[in-house]
């Protein structure tokens, strides 16, 4: 698949999930159990739903990075940049 097919397709999944991830998200996140809760289970409660939308997408965002799967390559890329996207690595000297 041509890399501009495949950012399409990425965008179009992601600009459908994102809305009905809120419409499932904001019902759960006023449900009566979490409302009744503890404050500290209700912040846990909100930020673990307010992250989760993250999990599904992120194989789109990294677009083939890495090896797609592995939790090591999944934070190898958000440590160490990409030598083909301008790490100091790959600059000419004296520059």
């Amino acid at each position: 698949m041509r890399r501009g097919t495949r950012k399409f397709t990425g965008t179009s999944v992601i600009i459908g999930f994102v809305p009905v991830y809120a419409l499932v998200a904001a019902p759960l996140a006023q449900a009566r159990p979490v409302q009744e809760a503890a404050v500290l289970i209700q912040v846990l409660c909100h930020a673990a739903l307010g992250v989760a939308w993250f999990v599904p997408v992120m194989p789109l965002i990294m677009d083939g990075a890495t090896r797609p799967g592995t939790v090591t390559s999944s934070v190898r890329f958000f440590i160490k940049p990409h030598p083909s996207r301008g790490s100091a690595a790959t600059q000419p000297a004296g520059q």
